[in-house]
């Protein structure tokens, strides 16, 4: 239970119950990751919430029923790759993993990241281009 102080008033309010996170690393090419700072930016949004603007992208892209086939498309440049951090929750890693290792086992939880990653940063330009025209 937190309480909070708002000039001469005091509000209680219930505990906030915080999901458990999973941390990890990927792997994304150097355009993808400037691409991905590009859109935070036009976002507004603090690079410190990468995570959880790459959670959005996956949740959006397994809420796409052909996500199976984009994903196997996807492929990564050689080279000029950087790793970052990347801490989501626990429940989309189970998701994530229930997905990467059903029966057609075909695909890496990275990948899928980076296609989830992929189709926001395209999604965005699509929505940028509209506003312009």
């Amino acid at each position: 239970m937190t309480v909070k102080r708002i000039g001469q008033l005091t509000r209680i309010e219930p505990p906030k119950t915080k999901e458990a996170r999973w941390r990890t690393s990927i792997c994304l090419p150097e355009r993808m990751l400037d691409e991905l700072h590009n859109c935070l930016d036009r976002e507004g949004i603090s690079r410190k919430r990468r995570s959880q603007w790459i959670e959005q992208a996956i949740d959006q892209l397994l809420a796409s029923e052909d996500y199976q086939d984009i994903v196997l498309e996807e492929f990564i440049e050689e080279g000029g790759n950087q790793t970052i951090p990347l801490t989501v929750r626990q429940s989309l890693k189970a998701t994530l993993t229930q997905v990467t290792h059903g029966e057609q086992a075909l695909i890496a939880i990275s990948s899928v990241v980076r296609v989830a990653i992929s189709q926001r940063i395209m999604f965005h330009g699509v929505r940028d281009e509209r506003r312009t025209a």
